[in-house]
Formats: C-alpha cells, sequence, structure tokens
C-alpha cells in the first residue's frame, strides 16, 4: 500500500523542479514566451545552412531543461520514491507535459498557453506521470 505521505512527496518533487530549481510551470512559460519561439524557428529555418544555431540552442537551452527534470528524476529515486531511469523519466514527464503544444507554437496554430492553463498541464502531465509509475 503506498502511503498518500510518500505519494504526496513524489508530486511535490515533480511540480517544485526539486527544490524549485526548474518547475513544470516556468519551463512551460518561458520556452512557450513568442520570442524563445521565434529562436526555435530561426533555428529550424537555419538547421542545414548553420547547423551550429540548433546545436547551440539544443546544448544551451534544451539540455539545460533536461537535465534539471533528470535531478529531479534522480533525486526521486534515490528517495526510493521512483524506479527508472532519470533519463528515460525526464524525457517522459517532458512529454506529458508538451503533448504537441511546441509543434503547434511552431506552426503558429496555438497561442502561448495561459497561466491557468500552464498551470492545469503540469498538473495534468504530474497526475499521468504518477499514474504510469506508481511507488516502489
Amino acid at each position: 500500500m503506498v502511503r498518500p505521505s510518500a505519494l504526496l512527496a513524489v508530486r511535490r518533487r515533480i511540480q517544485r523542479g526539486g527544490g524549485g530549481r526548474l518547475s513544470p510551470r516556468l519551463l512551460v512559460r518561458e520556452i512557450s514566451d513568442p520570442g524563445v519561439v521565434a529562436v526555435f524557428r530561426l533555428a529550424i529555418a537555419e538547421a542545414v545552412q548553420a547547423p551550429e544555431v540548433a546545436r547551440t540552442l539544443d546544448s544551451v537551452g534544451r539540455e539545460t531543461s533536461r537535465e534539471a527534470l533528470r535531478r529531479v528524476m534522480s533525486e526521486a529515486r534515490a528517495a526510493g520514491l521512483i524506479e527508472g531511469r532519470p533519463a528515460d523519466l525526464a524525457e517522459q514527464f517532458a512529454a506529458l507535459l508538451w503533448r504537441d503544444l511546441m509543434i503547434n507554437l511552431l506552426l503558429g496554430v496555438a497561442q502561448r498557453p495561459t497561466p491557468r492553463a500552464i498551470e492545469a498541464r503540469a498538473n495534468d502531465a504530474t497526475e499521468a506521470f504518477l499514474h504510469l509509475h506508481p511507488m516502489p
């Protein structure tokens, strides 16, 4: 039987980004900023002519958020709250968080989510993740 307090601990770690370093809300809010989306569009448009732009965006921007998510998952695993490879867990959580939002933003067929929509997205992703990864 999973203790409610243990489940709450996992939920808090994920939602706060492990000590508040990078929460899912902050991640979506910052990356969905129109200026950031424009940089992604530029990197995509120039990927053939100037691949270093895409590589830089990946290593400086995307890798920073991936590393923060891996760290959260590593801490949760070390505390015995979750099982699995932190890199895989982080990738899965990110997929649940973003779904198809980024591609829709890049295509210009979606608007930046409101704070309320970001909150709901983060909560939904956390609940889905915890459903897929019950406590050991």
